[in-house]
């Protein structure tokens, strides 16, 4: 079971889909830039929003090579499909590796199956 997140983007001016996995083996999360064939500057302009609000979207997968964006203080307003370059074959432009945060506990720590789990006495726990 992967746990993917979506978000937006930019990467040299070009509106990006970014897809964070975490590793199914070690405590690593993997971000994979999809370029889209928006321009970052069109986007922003058309939604008048500031790069800063990028964070602020909902992102979800429509169908292969085909996102979808929404506002996420807007629970009705519509929001953009946002169509990767080539499709379901478009190839990443930017990938980003980094170690996945440790939840605060008092317990040890085990990562497994792309989660951490506390080990107690009586078992393991989904941190």
């Amino acid at each position: 079971m992967t746990n993917t997140t979506y978000s937006l983007a930019d990467v040299g001016g070009v509106l990006c889909i970014r897809a964070e996995s975490p590793d199914y083996n070690a405590p690593m999360l993997t971000a994979v830039y999809w370029p889209t064939t928006i321009r970052t500057f069109d986007f922003l302009k058309y939604h008048e929003q500031t790069a800063e609000q990028l964070s602020g979207w909902i992102v979800t997968q429509s169908r292969p090579g085909e996102y979808y964006a929404k506002q996420d203080n807007q629970r009705f307003a519509s929001g953009s499909y946002l169509p990767l370059v080539n499709g379901g074959s478009t190839q990443s432009i930017q990938t980003e590796q980094r170690d996945a945060p440790r939840p605060k506990t008092r317990l040890p720590l085990e990562w497994q199956s792309g989660r951490w789990f506390k080990v107690s006495a009586r078992g393991r726990v989904l941190a």
